[in-house]
């Protein structure tokens, strides 16, 4: 939360479909995020991203990470508009 990348941990989840890997991640998000100013958790991204494409991924994730910041109505023209 305060020191910008001071200890930066990633955890991968991997296995077949239907193991539980994204129960496992939930419980995880929800154990840690309390520690960060703003979070947001997306689920299915491979689906989501082939389904409604990257710029909504993005736009769901920036929306998510606004919300804890009080801004709304997020709209991304392109994917570059999205990268931060």
């Amino acid at each position: 939360a305060g020191s910008h990348g001071a200890g930066l941990k990633v955890l991968g989840i991997y296995g077949m479909g239907g193991m539980g890997k994204t129960t496992l991640a939930r419980a995880v998000y929800n154990f840690i995020a309390p520690q960060f100013d703003t979070f947001c958790f997306l689920e299915d991204v491979r689906e989501n991203s082939a389904k409604r494409g990257l710029v909504h991924l993005q736009q769901t994730l920036l929306a998510g990470i606004a919300v804890g910041q009080k801004k709304k109505d997020l709209q991304l023209a392109s994917v570059s508009e999205g990268v931060l």
